[in-house]
């Protein structure tokens, strides 16, 4: 089964035009995202894949799967490492 990536529950999501806002209810912080993890917050209301978030990237920016797969990762390292994402699988 494959790893599925998802807000984590604490977490508020808005679209405020061109910048993701994050609230963790938990810690009363918010956050202001912009650029391709805007494009893929409506993936991770829902759940999904890496492979899937990856070829989301792929499609939206026309980058290789390699390149879209390295920014991923790191974009995936720091919303975790600030607890506004839960991995399941």
């Amino acid at each position: 089964m494959a790893e599925t990536y998802r807000w984590a529950s604490q977490v508020l999501s808005i679209d405020s035009g061109g910048e993701l806002v994050l609230m963790d209810l938990v810690s009363g912080e918010y956050f202001g995202l912009r650029g391709a993890i805007h494009h893929l917050s409506a993936m991770l209301e829902s759940g999904a894949s890496r492979d899937d978030l990856t070829n989301a990237l792929c499609a939206h920016y026309d980058v290789s799967p390699e390149a879209a797969r390295a920014d991923l990762d790191g974009i995936l390292a720091r919303l975790s490492a600030a607890g506004l994402i839960e991995q399941t699988g």
